[in-house]
């Protein structure tokens, strides 16, 4: 799979850092949340960008960067989750 088609929270971090940072998503639905927007930066449209944006939306990880913290929708804010996640795999924490 092309590396830029990969949904793996790396990637996600790339596409978070070029987001406007004050920039705030709608949670509430898969077309317009944060995972809803990467699916579609992805080339992803239809029922296919909101299937996926919903299995995404189930996997822990990117439920904790995207969805956890509902009253903090700015991609910024996301990127520092995502940022976080990722120092925590490498045991930084």
């Amino acid at each position: 799979m092309d590396k830029e088609k990969e949904f793996t929270v790396p990637n996600l971090i790339e596409w978070l850092k070029t987001m406007p940072e004050n920039k705030k998503y709608d949670w509430s639905s898969a077309r317009t949340c944060l995972l809803g927007q990467w699916c579609q930066s992805k080339g992803l449209k239809g029922e296919t960008l909101r299937a996926m944006s919903c299995v995404l939306g189930r996997e822990e990880v990117f439920y904790d960067i995207a969805l956890r913290e509902s009253h903090r929708c700015t991609f910024g804010q996301a990127l520092q989750r995502a940022l976080s996640v990722t120092s925590i795999d490498r045991g930084d924490k």
